[in-house]
């Protein structure tokens, strides 16, 4: 989650109404997401819309706006294939671009979405888990047409390790007169960080292995969880935030709902007509590297980019939740899945 920095909202609204031709009447701050801050946007005309900035000097915003390009027409592509669920409808400029600059920022505007975020143990069971399996089983048989020449392939790299590494040393010479995040961040992993290296060395070896599978391509969102989900009153289904997208094996996409349900979920997926060449490897690849991703995201933005006590809090919790809660059971969930496929990592 983000904090809202300080913005002059008004001159924002003019740039939209001068880019966009969009009258906004009020700006919503929404303090969802790790990338950009949104914002809820209204007209006098009853419409709404979802406003975006991506900060010129964040490492992931500047990850997210190399793919702006490639990712906002893939929508509008997805969008003339009428998909089973909604999804962001971007919002074009006066001149035709799907994105603008201001003050600092890239601005991504979509249509606003109505629903709710569902919670994420609905994931796993009942009428929402079904809808999920459908829906990522209709996205991995899109004809290849719909994608072709869509640059972002999975070569099963390790972008961040460098970064990571570095991140690691730097947490043995903070001292006590840093900032009260970077302390807190220090004293939470440079005690675990034999653990930290070790799954990066496990991560090394399972991306050797995964080069060396015969693994078939499908269209990946890459990120479906709760937070980039909404149901509406009727049950409908909308997926966001698509920046990730690119051409991937389906356990990219399927290694998310490892765990309790599983295997109900599988079983779904394939009565749908999803891709049935799974391997136990590429789930554990995936596993750990979203994990390790995760985790450098959050290192970078408290030693080097944050500049609030109440952002290194919010990075923090997300440490202490997504990532270091789940290495204990990772080994056992992944064995579950290498047991529930027959195969061997």
């Amino acid at each position: 989650m983000r904090t809202e920095p300080e913005l002059d909202c008004r001159a924002l609204r003019q740039h939209v109404q001068a880019c966009y031709g969009l009258a906004l009447e009020r700006l919503a701050f929404l303090p969802l997401g790790e990338v950009s801050t949104s914002y809820l946007a209204h007209d006098g005309r009853g419409h709404a819309y979802v406003v975006r900035l991506y900060p010129q000097t964040s490492r992931m915003a500047r990850w997210s706006v190399q793919r702006m390009p490639y990712y906002l027409p893939l929508l509008d592509r997805l969008q003339r294939e009428n998909p089973p669920f909604a999804l962001p409808r971007p919002v074009l400029t006066l001149a035709g671009s799907h994105v603008s600059r201001w003050d600092g920022y890239h601005v991504v505007i979509t249509h606003y979405i109505d629903g709710r975020h569902p919670e994420p143990g609905d994931l796993y069971g009942g009428h929402l888990a079904k809808r999920l399996a459908e829906t990522l089983a209709w996205l991995h048989q899109l004809p290849r047409e719909v994608v072709r020449g869509y640059p972002f392939c999975e070569q099963f790299d390790i972008p961040f390790a460098s970064e990571l590494e570095q991140a690691m040393a730097r947490l043995g010479v903070i001292g006590e007169g840093a900032r009260p995040g970077q302390v807190a961040l220090r004293d939470l992993l440079w005690p675990r960080r034999a653990w930290v290296y070790g799954m990066l060395e496990k991560l090394r070896g399972l991306a050797a292995q995964a080069r060396a599978l015969d693994s078939p391509l499908v269209l990946c969102h890459t990120d479906v969880h709760a937070l980039n989900l909404l149901v509406d009153d009727a049950g409908r289904l909308a997926i966001l935030d698509w920046e990730g997208a690119g051409l991937a094996p389906a356990e990219h996409d399927l290694f998310m709902f490892c765990g309790p349900g599983f295997r109900d979920f599988l079983r779904l997926y394939w009565a749908s007509g999803g891709v049935r060449d799974l391997h136990p490897t590429r789930f554990m690849f995936y596993f750990y590297r979203r994990n390790l991703e995760d985790l450098t995201d959050w290192l970078v933005r408290i030693l080097w980019e944050s500049q609030t006590e109440e952002q290194d809090q919010l990075d923090l919790q997300g440490i202490m939740d997504d990532c270091v809660s789940q290495w204990p059971h990772m080994e056992a969930t992944m064995s579950e899945v290498t047991d529930l496929l027959g195969g061997s990592a």
